[in-house]
């Protein structure tokens, strides 16, 4: 419909003159950024450089801190030493003996001061100690090197103590620095006093060693100080509520012990060192010049070390850096000025250039601007018409045809009015009320050539410059647009009632914290409608209280979050003043069309639940503390009765061996020892189902000889089926290989149990373990190293069997069935122990019983085939093994015996002594640690739990010493739940458990003392 126009030659592209302002505009930012980023280069620098710098400072400060107090540490506990040798040397002893019960000029006590004198000159010397002074019991002078001067206030304060009278050899305590009044000066001095004991432990005296800190103590302080002009090393101590300065000081003439300030000045770096204990410190010395410095407190006396240095000198090396920054940063700043100057230049000639150009450009866009809006209008989306001034169609694009279903000749024979539907239509009203308005925006429903009804929006636009009015339109088809409006709010309806009749709380709110909506639910639980709390705000503060700036702040990050979120659980006001506690969650909607964004919370009344879960957590925390009292209670039984049973059953079979004793003192023996055995077994019940339920309880698989094994176990109860007169058989599958894979000891305890109980409980007939496999191998016979088989064991027995009710009860812990008169004597655990083994190994224990017909108990286990070498025994060996023991080969050997029941040591003691050992006993750790250090020793038994220091304290001390890096050292214990073999530590070579096992210990000490024994009958 429209006329093609000619079109304009396409002009050759420029830089417009914006753009070019633009570039100079871009410039100039550059600059600036190029400016501020050399500052601010320049201040990350300084700031990374006065870091580095700093912690420099600070790791100089505290190391020569550091260091000086571990070398003040290390010469005292040096000087403490040189106490307790002096202390201990016989001679020391032996001289106050003597000047305590002899006559002061007996040849006795002569000679004893002229020895006391030797010895201590030597100490003198040789350690340059000022003068020793020894002490008897009341704390009088005896004895004394060098000159007669007083002695420190602080000797006499100690012996008024009276505290040495309970301790034990060795103890040392330090003389503090004080002053001494010498020939009329004041000479400071310290030393270190040495409680003196005899061999029997009882207090005799003390030994004072007495030092000039200026030989060490002074000169190592000074020697840091040279580090610099200003350094100084201070050492302070704290006296009530004043710091005393020990040593000379660098700025100041007075002499050590006589300058203090009071802790009240805070500014001071002794004050901060002792109130605040800082390490690192800042503040002011005793010239009240500021200063940094280090601190470190001594733990052999309570001194504290300060070294420091002056705030100035400190300071330098950061102003030089900041010197040498801004100059760099200066120069760079000047060279970035001048490149800009330039770029700036050339831009200003590209400017002219261009203005020129664009004139020329001008007249070439105006002659193209109307073939280009021909040519828009003909291929745009929109509808384009041109209408007279009664309506009809004078020109029209092709988009206006296609909305309206007429080409464009069609069109072109009609009028608008033809299209539009209304009623009571006046179309000359119509049209004047178009030329009047000049441009309107109109809403119109048109019927397309099919009949549809079409939603269109006009925009017209009247031209009055011709004799007759034309009015051009352009149209667009908003129908769809329209429909998806209604469906857009029939959804929003939808939602809201959603909301609004949902069973948890929601709230639905802006960023700028305006609530929009607050569904029934939020009401109804809280007592607030849209009304009292039409902004977040006015919800934290009557939710959440005094805490509501809190709460706030916490709700405005919501606003940032791009996924829906937990925020976690906060405890709420309701309007009654009702404390709930509410779950929420919140989430994204997108942004308002005012451009706010749009937020949903969702809450949880977790009110309910958290009380429950706070239940919950007490029952734990009391079903633990039952638990750890239970676990503390057995581990004390098992000690206190394994104790006694020590000597009841260790006594019990030193005395079997007893050639004169009768047969029936025998039998009277070999009852107390059954008794004790029983009773160990019941204790070993306990404590095995306590591991068990602590899941302490470790399974040790080893290779097994299995026939062998399932032998001995029907030996060993082969006893109590004969006194029984009860059949017990065996039945073993051949095919099962020689060796497997378990823990022997555990298997064992089940089916000693299960074979127990069915003897315990049947009367007449039978019993029967029947060993099967119940599958073949899961891979070939010549597989390499292993393969597994599952091997079913059954105990079957006619006794009197069980009901079915008692199925379950039966394995309960401490549960027995039947008349309580005719049960017999257990503990009740046996089961339920056997069940929770057979589940570690991998099985499931299963009964199948019924009244009077006898039982069965089976289970299956995976078990690994292990190929290994059958032991050889020799026969003498053999023979050999059920022979006593009379002696062994070789050299008189020593064992010292550390337990503080004296019965324990005499069990042994009594039990080793005739095999030719000696024997040394010790009553606790650190007696044990002095026999071991004065007498020969071979090999140390101990018991765990003692006083004063345990065994594994002493088995530590002595692996320190070289020539006991490998003597062989025993655990002992009789509380296997806490101090069994893994529980130990790795000083320790073996473990005894109380009851002791003789036959164990005599294989023990064979290993580890590599002894050949003699045998009765070989002499």
């Amino acid at each position: 419909m429209f006329q093609d126009s000619p079109k304009l030659p396409n002009s050759q592209s420029h830089q417009s003159p914006y753009k070019a302002r633009f570039n100079v505009r871009y410039l100039s930012w550059g600059l600036a950024i190029a400016v501020v980023g050399v500052v601010a280069g320049g201040i990350v620098s300084f700031r990374w450089f006065s870091e580095k710098l700093l912690l420099d400072l600070q790791d100089n400060l505290l190391g020569v801190a550091k260091l000086q107090a571990t070398q003040i540490d290390q010469w005292l506990l040096e000087r403490k030493g040189d106490a307790r040798v002096l202390a201990s040397r016989p001679t020391t002893i032996n001289a106050l003996k003597a000047f305590a019960t002899n006559e002061p000029n007996s040849a006795i006590v002569q000679q004893q001061q002229a020895n006391l004198t030797q010895l201590a000159l030597d100490v003198q010397t040789s350690y340059d100690y000022r003068r020793i002074v020894f002490f008897n019991r009341q704390g009088q002078t005896v004895w004394q090197t060098g000159v007669q001067n007083p002695l420190p206030q602080e000797i006499n304060t100690v012996f008024r103590e009276a505290d040495h009278q309970t301790s034990l050899g060795g103890e040392v305590r330090l003389i503090d620095l004080n002053l001494l009044k010498v020939n009329n000066q004041d000479l400071p001095v310290y030393g270190v006093l040495a409680y003196i004991y005899d061999e029997q432990n009882n207090f005799i005296g003390a030994a004072y060693l007495e030092k000039d800190p200026q030989n060490f103590l002074y000169s190592l302080l000074d020697r840091a100080a040279n580090a610099s002009t200003t350094a100084e090393t201070l050492l302070v101590r704290r006296e009530g509520n004043n710091i005393r300065y020990l040593n000379p000081l660098r700025f100041a003439s007075d002499p050590p012990l006589r300058l203090s300030r009071s802790l009240d000045q805070d500014s001071l770096l002794a004050t901060q060192a002792i109130l605040q204990s800082r390490r690192l410190v800042r503040g002011t010395d005793y010239r009240d010049i500021l200063v940094v410095g280090a601190s470190f407190e001594t733990t052999q006396a309570p001194w504290i070390v300060i070294y420091k240095v002056n705030l100035r000198e400190a300071n330098a090396p950061f102003r030089q850096l900041a010197i040498a920054i801004s100059g760099l940063s200066g120069l760079l700043i000047g060279v970035v000025f001048w490149v800009g100057y330039q770029m700036l230049r050339l831009q200003r000639f590209k400017l002219e250039a261009i203005a020129r150009e664009a004139e020329i450009e001008k007249a070439q866009i105006r002659a193209a601007s109307a073939s280009r809006y021909l040519t828009a209008i003909e291929t745009a989306i929109d509808g384009y018409a041109v209408l007279d001034d009664r309506g009809y169609f004078l020109e029209v694009n092709v988009a206006l045809g296609e909305m309206t279903g007429y080409d464009c000749d069609e069109l072109l024979q009609r009028s608008i009015f033809d299209l539009l539907i209304t009623d009571n239509l006046d179309p000359a009203q119509l049209l004047t009320e178009w030329g009047d308005r000049r441009r309107l925006k109109l809403y119109q429903q048109w019927r397309h050539k099919k009949g549809q009804i079409r939603e269109m929006q006009l925009s017209l636009t009247t031209d009055l410059s011709e004799d007759q009015s034309r009015f051009f339109i352009f149209v667009q088809d908003i129908t769809q647009q329209k429909q998806a409006n209604a469906a857009l709010g029939e959804s929003e309806q939808r939602l809201y009632r959603a909301i609004q009749d949902a069973p948890f709380p929601i709230l639905l709110y802006a960023s700028d914290g305006e609530i929009l909506q607050l569904n029934r639910t939020w009401t109804v639980l809280t007592g607030y409608d849209i009304t009292e709390i039409p902004t977040i705000a006015a919800w934290a503060a009557k939710a959440y209280g005094e805490a509501y700036l809190t709460a706030l702040q916490g709700i405005e990050k919501v606003y940032e979050i791009q996924n829906s979120t937990h925020d976690g659980e906060y405890a709420i006001l309701t309007k009654d003043g009702e404390k709930r506690i509410w779950d929420f969650s919140s989430a994204p909607l997108g942004t308002l069309p005012d451009g706010r964004k749009l937020q949903i919370t969702m809450a949880m009344d977790v009110t309910d639940r958290k009380a429950d879960e706070l239940a919950l957590q007490a029952a734990k925390k009391q079903a633990e503390e039952a638990n750890r009292a239970k676990s503390l209670f057995l581990a004390n039984m098992s000690h206190e009765l394994r104790t006694p049973l020590n000597g009841i059953l260790g006594y019990a079979q030193i005395l079997m061996f007893d050639e004169s004793l009768s047969a029936e003192q025998k039998s009277s023996l070999s009852i107390i020892e059954q008794c004790g055995q029983h009773l160990l077994r019941l204790i070993a019940d306990v404590l095995d189902f306590s591991k068990i339920e602590a899941q302490r309880l470790e399974l040790i698989p080893t290779a097994v000889q299995f026939h062998y094994f399932i032998l001995d176990i029907i030996q060993t109860c082969q006893i109590k089926a004969t006194e029984k007169q009860l059949l017990l058989n065996y039945d073993i599958d051949p095919d099962i290989p020689d060796y497997l894979l378990v823990d022997d000891q555990r298997l064992r305890q089940v089916l000693l149990n299960l074979l127990g109980n069915a003897i315990k409980f049947t009367h007449q007939g039978s019993v029967v373990l029947d060993v099967q496999l119940s599958q073949p191998p899961q891979t070939p016979p010549k597989s390499p190293k292993h393969h597994w088989h599952r091997v079913h064991f059954a105990v079957r027995d006619t006794g009197c069997g069980i009901d079915p009710e008692n199925h379950q009860k039966i394995f309960l812990p401490f549960e027995q069935i039947g008349d309580r008169r005719s049960r017999p004597h257990g503990t009740g655990l046996g089961l339920a122990i056997s069940q929770k083994l057979v589940a570690m190994m991998g099985g499931e224990l299963q009964l199948t019983s019924y009244p009077n017909k006898g039982s069965c108990f089976s289970f299956d286990l995976e078990l690994s085939e292990v190929l290994v070498s059958p032991p050889l025994v020799a026969e003498d060996q053999a023979t050999r093994d059920h022979l006593q023991i009379i002696g062994y080969v070789g050299r008189r050997q020593t064992i010292l015996i550390v337990d503080s029941r004296w019965v324990n040591r005499s069990v042994i003691k009594h039990f080793l002594m005739p095999l030719g050992f000696k024997i040394l006993e010790a009553e606790n750790g650190k007696d044990g640690l002095m026999v071991a250090e004065a007498h020969p020793v071979d090999l140390i038994i101990s018991e765990m739990v003692m006083p004063r220091m345990d065994g594994q304290a002493m088995a530590h001390q002595i692996r320190q010493l070289e020539k006991f890096r490998t003597i062989p050292i025993f655990a002992m214990s009789g509380d296997v739940l806490d101090h069994g073999w893994h529980n130990i530590n790795s000083d320790f070579d073996a473990f005894l458990e109380k009851p002791l096992d003789f036959s164990n210990l005599l294989e023990m000490l064979q290993t580890h003392l590599h002894l050949t024994w003699v045998y009765e009958g070989d002499r």
